[in-house]
């Protein structure tokens, strides 16, 4: 798969089959994970792959976090309440996604920002080389609040958990994307994309 081919075609996916992960891929793709860049070459990131009955008690836990959520996704998407009842849904199971990823960062004397980069500049990495392998994947980020203090018995209590991913099987093929939310537009349109202006 060619890279623009892989940055074009990935999608979230919040339907999964139960099928396992086969470890040499899940390898494959976390090794294209550290591949990224990092705030001065830090690489403080650290990766956490839950599965299994781990996994379905982890889920449970994630679940809470929509309460968070909902009050926003009622005000985005006011005159679409379905958006917010498949969101609901999707926080209950997850998706049924076979593997969970959690991307911690370890702290260093840079500013946090530069560790949130680093850890999400890794990320896009383990997004598309799982799209490269044939997996959905679905980038998640309010997990984690629930799930910091657990994942410190299991990692260290000095990390930080930041992003967390579902892995598995789609059951479903996504959309394509609406080509026109992207593109070039000048200073000062309401258009979004890409200023081609010099500032």
């Amino acid at each position: 798969m060619k890279l623009y081919e892989a940055i074009k075609g990935r999608r979230s996916i919040r339907r999964f089959k139960p099928d396992p992960v086969p470890q040499e891929v899940l390898d494959r793709i976390l090794e294209m994970a550290i591949w990224a860049p990092s705030g001065m070459n830090l690489q403080n990131w650290y990766f956490l792959v839950v599965t299994g009955e781990r996994k379905d008690a982890l889920v449970g836990l994630a679940s809470k976090s929509y309460d968070y959520i909902e009050p926003v996704l009622k005000e985005v998407f006011a005159e679409r309440p379905p958006v917010v009842e498949a969101a609901k849904k999707f926080f209950s199971r997850l998706g049924g996604a076979p593997v969970l990823v959690f991307a911690f960062y370890e702290p260093t004397r840079e500013r946090p920002e530069t560790s949130v980069q680093t850890v999400a500049a890794a990320i896009q990495n383990l997004l598309l080389a799982a799209h490269a392998e044939g997996l959905g994947t679905c980038w998640m980020t309010g997990p984690c609040m629930w799930l910091t203090r657990l994942m410190n018995f299991w990692v260290s209590a000095t990390r930080r958990a930041w992003q967390s991913s579902l892995w598995g099987i789609q059951m479903n093929r996504p959309l394509p994307r609406n080509a026109s939310r992207g593109g070039w537009c000048t200073k000062g349109s309401k258009a979004r994309g890409v200023s081609r202006e010099l500032w």
